[in-house]
């Protein structure tokens, strides 16, 4: 569970209001969060740059590591919001934008799939690159189902068909919670935890619909 986040804030104008408006944006993040911004620091750049760091505790920490086979692999709420957000921002539709860019951390959703799960990883640098992380780092590898990925309403009209694919596996940002669970333990999570099964653990590689998958992401 956080206990504080600090934030780090440079621009060449911090008495701006888009410097105020980003510390309101992340107090109310952090309460909906059921944290708080408890500090940081501002300073003059050439270019706006925001640095955040949280602290929080763990009972049970739910690592990369302990996928085994035959689990069933998971994800929560729906993917391609972001890449759908990034085109009408491109596009000029700020308002649209900015409603699908608004998102809750996924704090209470990853406290009740702790006792279940067996690895779990946040999927903000792309699907394909996280599911090969956990692969890696559990020693093991994955069969994914592409017709049960939860694609956002938001990314299916908003994204030709032609690079829906791409947007939903290797677009990135999308703050969901990649896990695995053992499939009788599925029927046991909290219903108020929205998420899709959308493949298993297998002995090695990692494929979507039989073919390998690229470990390709969001690039830092």
């Amino acid at each position: 569970r956080p206990l504080g986040v600090l934030l780090a804030l440079g621009d060449p104008d911090l008495e701006s209001g888009l410097v105020n408006g980003i510390l309101h944006g992340a107090i109310a993040c952090c309460a909906s969060a059921g944290t708080a911004l408890v500090g940081g620091d501002t300073d003059r750049h050439q270019e706006l740059t925001l640095v955040s760091s949280a602290v929080g505790e763990a009972a049970r920490p739910v690592r990369r590591r302990g996928a085994r086979v035959g689990d069933a692999v998971c994800v929560t709420g729906d993917l391609g919001r972001t890449q759908a957000a990034l085109r009408l921002y491109a596009a000029g539709d700020l308002a649209a934008a900015d409603e699908l860019f608004a998102f809750s951390p996924r704090v209470e959703w990853g406290l009740r799939l702790a006792p279940y799960a067996t690895s779990m990883i946040d999927i903000s640098d792309g699907l394909a690159h996280s599911l090969h992380l956990l692969a890696q780092e559990s020693g093991v590898g994955f069969e994914i189902d592409e017709p049960l990925l939860p694609v956002s309403t938001a990314a299916t009209q908003g994204i030709p068909r032609a690079e829906l694919r791409e947007a939903i596996l290797f677009g990135g940002e999308d703050y969901e919670l990649l896990f695995t669970v053992p499939k009788e333990a599925i029927a046991a999570i909290p219903p108020t935890v929205r998420f899709s099964v959308i493949g298993n653990v297998t002995e090695a590689g990692v494929r979507a619909n039989g073919h390998a998958l690229p470990d390709t992401g969001y690039e830092h």
